[in-house]
């Protein structure tokens, strides 16, 4: 079976310090912003999260020499003290967090009802409007009303 799975990265403080007065600080903000990125994976295959992990450090490192500032081996060498896309230099100045998707909010939302009574209003005027809404679609039926309960997938 396909799934996406989620790839976070984070700069380490290290990186920050290294391009303070090296690096425009335009360039430094695309540099240590965080990221989300996104992978389709699992399938009839030997990869498992740790190869994916590792091609995504890659991928994303591949991506970063796209820019002017590091378009050329001696800038990324000055800047980042290595012209090589490794997995070492990407963990020298970056954190990886790999999620995966453990449910939708339309599933988990077929959890409301037991637990109607329960749930006090945010103060939020569109969530409350929705949490409202939600508990009159999903009340139970009438077994007479609606016919046979349709199968839960889950």
């Amino acid at each position: 079976m396909r799934y996406k799975a989620y790839y976070i990265v984070t700069a380490k403080p290290e990186l920050i310090e290294q391009l303070n007065g090296h690096a425009d600080r335009g360039f430094a903000a695309v540099l240590t912003e965080t990221v989300l990125l996104e992978n389709e994976e699992g399938g009839r295959t030997a990869w498992g999260a740790n190869e994916h992990t590792l091609q995504m450090k890659l991928l994303w490192l591949a991506s970063l020499r796209e820019y002017t500032p590091l378009s050329n081996d001696e800038d990324a060498l000055a800047l980042l003290g290595s012209a090589s896309i490794s997995t070492q230099m990407f963990d020298r100045w970056w954190i990886m967090q790999r999620l995966g998707v453990e449910d939708t909010a339309s599933a988990l939302a077929e959890y409301l009802p037991a637990v109607a009574q329960k749930i006090e209003q945010t103060g939020n005027i569109l969530v409350d409007e929705w949490l409202n809404s939600s508990f009159h679609s999903l009340e139970p039926k009438n077994q007479a009303d609606c016919g046979p309960n349709p199968p839960l997938h889950k």
